[in-house]
């Protein structure tokens, strides 16, 4: 062979050669023997054997050693060496003529199995991405599916303020013109501003940052629509928000027969309650005349009567302040005064139990714009619920403080904080504590109505109200109210 072209064969560790003659006899090979140990190793048979592949190209091995002007290749040729690997070769047939007068064919065989493995990679890959895609697809599909077929009316709305999934209850819900499919890409204000409900227009909703869960309710007539607020997160990155719209009209029409029927039985119940209790007082007038016996049983009816009263009362006292009937006598109310009258009207239970008492009562806060026989109430129901419910022993804390964290149509407001050390709050009653009725499973729980009022009393200042429990940690309520401005 050429030296020259043997040399260059040679410093490639990838390429084989084959030297033939005009009768495809092999007169040499050589190159990459111990890689390429696929059939082109030996130096002696014919080039058929030793390469069947090229069975049926004998008129082109022919031309390419008549003419000396027509190669050509066989582009991929599959052969599994000794170790089981599987290589990959192209076969190209050159006219060649040498130092050895026979020569007229040369035949180079390049391992191209990197070249062969990147392609099947790259296949493989791709109908793996294919069938990702198809699945992805699929999991959209079903996921459309449900959002289209819900009776809640869904958005999902992406970091830039623009929404990505929209269905049709949420149209119909908001009165937003058009198909669900002419708001894809719309900003999210544009699509709200239609409902004219400015709580589910506030901007802190759809803010590029992480927000807290929001929800509450609006009307948007016809209906009453509920609406839950809830952020879209993946490890870590938000995504976007999920506003669900849920009509609660029936709902409300329901819970509003129910408490009128509550509020006109109570309303009848508390002529005659208040008659028996006068009845009760002018019996006492003789009581000293009554058997021992006579006397309990006259002060039991009398206890039963006022506690029965009081409930009355509480739930009458609930319903109007739900119906938005109770009027509020607004005045500058200095809070630490208020806590410490009502903490001296806890001061014997507090000296019975043994309480430790703390308090962080700033004389220098401004005064509270507030009804003060309500927020009284509240405060005797939140500090005699943490009396009640501390051991002996415990500790029992009240601070009022300016809290520019916690805001009031954009202004600083106060904070009252009532904290106790008793046994907390079971984690599956603090979702709806401040809901009606609700009692915990302690002897000593009530009626269920002092924390709703409370709720509703000071919602109806402007201000909110919530509780931080653990179990057996303790538990701490604050509420917020409205400073009251200056002159």
């Amino acid at each position: 062979m050429d030296p020259v072209l043997a040399e260059l064969i040679l410093k490639d560790r990838k390429i084989a050669y084959v030297v033939a003659d005009g009768d495809l006899n092999v007169l040499e090979s050589g190159g990459a023997v111990d890689i390429l140990r696929v059939g082109l190793s030996g130096s002696d048979g014919a080039l058929l054997d030793l390469i069947p592949e090229f069975v049926g190209s004998e008129k082109d091995l022919a031309s390419a050693t008549l003419d000396r002007s027509t190669p050509f290749q066989l582009a991929r040729v599959n052969r599994v060496a000794p170790d089981g690997s599987t290589h990959y070769l192209t076969l190209d047939v050159l006219p060649y003529s040498g130092y050895d007068s026979r020569a007229t064919l040369l035949v180079i065989g390049t391992d191209v199995s990197e070249q062969g493995q990147y392609a099947q990679m790259l296949t493989q890959q791709r109908n793996e991405s294919q069938l990702l895609l198809r699945a992805i697809d699929e999991e959209r599909g079903r996921l459309r599916a449900l959002i289209e077929s819900s009776r809640d009316g869904i958005l999902f709305v992406g970091m830039d303020s623009e929404v990505l999934i929209v269905n049709a209850p949420a149209i119909e819900f908001l009165h937003m013109p058009g198909k669900p499919q002419d708001w894809t890409r719309r900003p999210i204000r544009e699509a709200l501003n239609w409902s004219q409900c400015q709580a589910l227009a506030k901007d802190r909703f759809f803010r590029q940052e992480i927000e807290p869960p929001g929800e509450g309710e609006c009307g948007i007539p016809p209906r009453i629509i509920h609406w839950l607020n809830l952020p879209v997160v993946v490890d870590g990155a938000p995504l976007g928000r999920l506003l669900i719209l849920r009509d609660v009209t029936d709902e409300r029409a329901l819970e509003k027969m129910r408490d009128d029927l509550i509020h006109t039985m109570v309303h009848d119940l508390r002529n005659p309650l208040t008659a028996i209790s006068l009845s009760l007082q002018f019996l006492e007038i003789w009581a000293a005349d009554f058997t021992p016996d006579q006397r309990t049983a006259l002060q039991g009816a009398r206890n039963g009567t006022e506690g029965m009263l009081q409930l009355v009362n509480g739930i009458l006292d609930v319903s109007r302040l739900e119906s938005g009937r109770m009027p509020l006598e607004h005045a500058r109310v200095s809070l630490g005064t208020l806590v410490v009258d009502v903490l001296r009207g806890q001061a014997p239970l507090i000296a019975e139990k043994d309480l430790r008492l703390e308090s962080d009562l700033p004389p220098d806060l401004p005064p509270a714009w507030a009804d003060v026989g309500l927020i009284g109430r509240v405060l005797q129901n939140l500090i005699g619920n943490a009396v009640k419910f501390t051991p002996p022993g415990g500790l029992l804390k009240v601070t009022v403080s300016q809290n520019d964290e916690e805001q009031e149509a954009g202004a600083p407001c106060l904070l009252v904080s009532v904290i106790d050390s008793g046994p907390g709050i079971p984690s599956e009653l603090q979702a709806k504590l401040f809901q009606k009725f609700i009692t915990g499973p302690r002897e000593e729980r009530g009626s269920g109505l002092g924390l709703a009022f409370c709720r509703l009393a000071v919602e109806a200042h402007g201000g909110r109200i919530w509780a931080e429990s653990s179990p057996e940690e303790g538990t701490a309520f604050h509420f917020t109210l409205p400073i009251a401005k200056a002159g």
